[in-house]
């Protein structure tokens, strides 16, 4: 077991030398015995604290077992012989243990009553067998102690004054707090930049408390006034201190400069220029952060630069500008072809261009004399450029010519417009920005108020721009009159008919529009007509006619045609055998619902069970709403006569009533269940049958005569 915590103790040694010293708590081992082994690892020494009776002797083991493994053989042991300390090995239980070279130096043999103290040395590894060796880097240490039962210092049996204390912790022994004092950076500087002293090897960390806390990452920024606190770490223990140290931040602000440095011809790092605090240097780079000053001589091309200054011993950070080179425009003139009626002189030319510029015009594109603003327009080209402090732009080139003002245009020199037509709506084109005047001469006279309505006959137009007026254009104007549309001054319809139907024809394309009265709005084609006056006129070609007026009269509907709702039938019978009642001389039609819509059928449809039918009277051209009948199928003997049957109303709610042209004799009413729910002797061609009491629900009824009976379905 020793070689192998030697072999232990040469790997961790590289990892011992980071730690100073450790050392186990004092250990209670029996009453008035103590023990307590402090390492230092700098000098690779152990220093044993050991108390005991000050009359007898005892001893310690030192090392790495379990409990009753302290007496085996060779194992390592220490022991106070009534004179000094004692280094011996085990020769194995209840064996005197034999005495080795003594590599303990007792420093320190002290009584106080009737405990002894004594201190003493030795080194990690003594370089003996038969000793122990100590291993900085382990966590713990094994005891095992024992005293004499009597006041002897004889090595006699100990009895049960012995035992083992196991897994007895080393733990660190903090270094005192680092020197340090208040400190001065510039701005930027971290944690990194602080400084403290401290023991040999020692590492500090830095925090924002006194105690307790996470240390500050070395990249976090220091700020003024503020005070930080430090400790020193020696080997694996810190100090339980802290040492306040107050910092002052110097911080120097950016520059001022403009955010874009703007040229027109190629210039040098000198032409940069930025202000600052009482005596700042100003150094100029391509980079944010890093590179290298630039010289004031070096060429300055477009692009981003920064700027910092610097005061005593601390810089700022770095402003970014722009560096554009630009080119002066060309000014803008309104024309680049400017034609005049009358002469013109230098100074009626106008151009623009860049705030604060001076606008310079020539006869040559390049070189020459500048025009004075006196000097007289000829018929040619003439250039002008424009100065913005020492920039110079290109010339913009102008051409003038001398031309009188031709005749505005129209779209046609003989339109017909329609009546109502004003002075202003006639239509006219011409320079741009001209001004147009109508007369009724060719020559002279004062020229006509836009709202001056428009006649037949001859009429002039001119256009004036600036201080050029045209030669008058001669127009022709007819007054074009639209006819009021065709349309029967009285129109009949049934109740229910709309605007839809009301009838008029105009002009081919012509836009029928009906009113109602003239000066209301177009009426939609889905108005429901009333009885009366109504107004209509067509649109085209931008004018309108006239109204003429339509009478309307309405035809009342037919009613709806009588008969019961649900109607019984024998198979082979159509819809010309339901019983209906309709006015003298109206016609009869019949539907079918088909997709929602009412689908006309011959009176010779076949009725099928169930299925419903409808029916309407015509009267002159007024056609009536429907009737709906649901045909019911009736279940019979082939002798009962069901023409003069009929059962009304059905669906019914209180009171059934059954006619027969034969005498019913006998009505029966049965549930689906099969049960009778009614039986009524009848001596009667009409009966009418309580059904107030019968739940809502199908029934069979059962209709007896003498010639038999029949069955329908009634509903409640």
């Amino acid at each position: 077991m020793k070689r192998i915590l030697l072999l232990t103790a040469l790997l961790l040694g590289t990892v011992a030398i980071r730690a100073q010293s450790k050392a186990t708590a004092t250990v209670n081992l029996l009453t008035g015995m103590t023990a307590k082994i402090e390492l230092n690892n700098t000098t690779t020494t152990a220093t044993l604290t050991l108390t005991g009776p000050s009359d007898r002797w005892f001893g310690l083991q030192i090392g790495s077992f379990g409990n009753n493994g302290g007496m085996q053989e060779g194992s390592d042991v220490v022991y106070y012989n009534g004179t000094t300390l004692i280094d011996a090995f085990q020769n194995g239980v209840g064996a005197i243990p034999s005495v080795d070279t003594n590599n303990w130096t007792m420093t320190s043999n002290t009584t106080a009553g009737t405990t002894r103290t004594i201190v003493a040395t030795r080194a990690f590894s003594t370089g003996s067998t038969d000793d122990y060796t100590i291993v900085y880097a382990d966590p713990n240490i094994d005891f095992a102690y024992a005293r004499a039962l009597t006041a002897t210092y004889a090595m006699l049996s100990h009895g049960s004054n012995f035992g083992y204390s196991l897994n007895n912790t080393f733990n660190c022994i903090a270094p005192p707090a680092p020197t340090a004092t208040a400190q001065t950076f510039c701005a930027g500087a971290t944690v990194a930049n602080l400084v403290a002293t401290g023991a040999a090897g020692a590492t500090f960390k830095w925090y924002a408390a006194a105690t307790g806390g996470t240390a500050l990452a070395a990249t976090t920024v220091l700020t003024t006034g503020t005070t930080y606190h430090v400790a020193q770490v020696v080997g694996e223990c810190e100090s339980t201190t802290r040492t306040a140290v107050t910092v002052t931040v110097t911080t120097v602000p950016l520059p001022t400069a403009p955010n874009n440095f703007e040229f027109c011809s190629p210039k040098t790092v000198a032409a940069l220029t930025a202000t600052g605090q009482t005596g700042a240097t100003f150094k100029w780079y391509t980079t944010l952060t890093g590179g290298t000053a630039l010289v004031n001589t070096a060429a300055l091309p477009a692009g981003t630069y920064y700027v910092s200054q610097t005061v005593g011993d601390c810089t700022s950070a770095r402003r970014e500008v722009h560096v554009i080179y630009f080119t002066i425009a060309k000014p803008t003139v309104p024309d680049t072809t400017l034609e005049f009626c009358s002469e013109k002189r230098i100074s009626d030319l106008t151009a623009t261009g860049q705030p604060g510029a001076i606008f310079k015009w020539y006869e040559n594109v390049t070189g020459g004399d500048v025009l004075a603003g006196t000097t007289v327009l000829l018929a040619g080209n003439y250039f002008v450029s424009q100065t913005v402090g020492d920039c110079v732009s290109e010339r913009q080139e102008v051409t003038i010519t001398y031309a009188p003002l031709a005749k505005p245009s129209v779209p046609d020199e003989t339109p017909s417009v329609c009546p109502g037509t004003t002075v202003a709506n006639l239509t006219v084109t011409g320079a741009a920005g001209a001004v147009f005047k109508w007369y009724t001469t060719e020559e002279g006279g004062e020229p006509l108020a836009g709202t001056t309505p428009v006649v037949a006959g001859n009429y002039y137009v001119s256009q004036t721009v600036g201080e050029c007026v045209s030669t008058r254009r001669h127009v022709i104007v007819s007054i074009e009159v639209l006819p009021i549309p065709e349309a029967e001054h009285n129109q009949t319809f049934c109740e229910g008919a709309t605007v839809e139907d009301l009838m008029a024809t105009g002009l081919t394309g012509a836009v029928i529009r009906w009113h109602k009265p003239q000066t209301s709005a177009p009426l939609a084609g889905n108005t429901v007509l009333v009885a009366g006056p109504y107004y209509v006129r067509q649109l085209a070609n931008g004018c309108e006619s006239a109204f003429k007026e339509v009478v309307v009269t309405l035809l009342p509907k037919p009613a709806v045609p009588g008969g019961a709702a649900t109607q019984t039938f024998e198979e082979g019978e159509t819809v010309s055998d339901f019983t209906i009642s309709i006015l003298v001389g109206a016609t009869v039609k019949w539907y079918i619902m088909d997709g929602g819509q009412l689908v006309l059928v011959p009176a010779t449809q076949p009725l099928v069970d169930g299925k419903e039918y409808y029916v309407t009277q015509t009267v002159g051209d007024c056609e009536s709403e429907p009737l709906k009948i649901t045909a019911d199928k009736v279940l019979s003997n082939t002798f009962f006569d069901f023409k003069g049957l009929m059962v009304y109303p059905n669906p019914v709610t209180d009171v059934l009533t059954v006619s027969n042209k034969d005498m019913i004799s006998q009505i029966t009413v049965i549930n689906l269940l099969g049960q009778t729910v009614i039986s009524q002797k009848a001596n009667s061609e009409k009966v009418e049958v309580n059904t107030s009491k019968l739940q809502n629900g199908t029934y069979l009824l059962k209709v007896t005569t003498s010639y038999g009976e029949a069955t329908l379905k009634v509903i409640k």
